[in-house]
């Protein structure tokens, strides 16, 4: 029964997630070179995610145990967090001014799913581990775009500017600034950016998410 019901709730989260699709396709296609300045009412494709999100998370704590909701909320989150990261890699070139926008819808989204689960569940609140979660791994797309935005291209003096000030999340590499680096408007290394989405994806460790 345990694996059943296990089985269930990663379909749901397939189910949800699946729905995003075409808010990130929007996000992926749009010109984030020539991006005006950023909107503090965040891109369109945000309010997509929200939509669906308000749409679909009340529907799933309305017939699920509390316990079985939350694990759903925590297995969403690993669901989304990196694909997000992912699509942010399929955007290809990503200006100063596109990432500060970018930028701006993370802090939107991470607000988004701090706070959706909360509501759906009528004000039950979340595990700590859930929002620390969250925070942390947000905290890496923030980190990205906070290059991206900076007209520094120097990756050592970079790092200082993507270091976690909490101690709790896996400092950046150089590889990674690189490969971060390589998504502005006119980097050399223009192949591989496709690729370097899953290289960063692999250095992130999951074994221990939620601790």
């Amino acid at each position: 029964l345990a694996a059943l019901t296990s089985s269930t709730i990663k379909l749901l989260v397939q189910s949800v997630d699946a729905a995003l699709t075409p808010a990130f396709s929007g996000m992926t296609h749009a010109d984030w070179v020539e991006c005006a300045t950023a909107d503090a009412q965040g891109s369109g494709f945000v309010t997509q995610i929200h939509d669906s999100l308000n749409g679909h998370f009340p529907h799933v704590a309305n017939h699920l145990s509390s316990i079985h909701y939350r694990f759903f909320c925590d297995q969403f989150v690993q669901c989304f967090i990196p694909r997000f990261i992912t699509e942010i890699y399929r955007c290809g070139r990503i200006g100063e001014d596109g990432a500060q926008q970018l930028l701006v819808d993370t802090y939107s989204l991470k607000t988004c799913i701090l706070e959706v689960p909360v509501i759906a569940a009528r004000g039950r609140q979340m595990a700590a581990a859930y929002s620390n979660y969250v925070i942390r791994e947000m905290g890496r797309a923030e980190s990205m775009l906070k290059i991206l935005s900076s007209p520094v291209e120097d990756p050592e003096a970079l790092s200082s500017l993507v270091q976690d000030p909490t101690g709790r999340g896996k400092p950046m590499s150089m590889d990674e600034i690189k490969r971060i680096l390589a998504l502005k408007p006119g980097a050399d290394n223009a192949a591989g950016i496709t690729g370097s989405a899953v290289s960063f994806m692999g250095a992130l460790d999951f074994t221990n998410s939620f601790s």
